[in-house]
């Protein structure tokens, strides 16, 4: 868990939140350092000089994977741009 990810999760929930709290807890955590900020930077910088725009937070997400050696779980196409960052192969459950 990172703590984007953390937050956008908090914001989602609702009265849900008692029954999760301690389910959040224990995922290990995962802070974004000043590397990973310079390579988020760094990465969208490298995207706009293509012509891509990537959301920041995104970007954000996948430097502090990057830097901590983990694997990103996610449905987003757009980390598959990512370069350097791998991602977690599931089969997503048909909608």
């Amino acid at each position: 868990m990172v703590g984007r990810v953390l937050a956008e999760l908090m914001r989602g929930l609702r009265r849900e939140r008692d029954r999760v709290d301690h389910l959040l807890l224990a995922v290990p955590f995962f802070e974004t350092n000043r590397a990973a900020w310079i390579r988020a930077g760094e990465f969208a910088l490298d995207f706009e000089l293509q012509g891509n725009r990537v959301p920041l937070g995104d970007l954000v997400i996948a430097a502090t994977v990057i830097e901590h050696d983990l694997e990103l779980l996610t449905r987003d196409k757009h980390f598959e741009r990512v370069p350097g960052l791998r991602l977690y192969e599931w089969e997503a459950p048909d909608a």
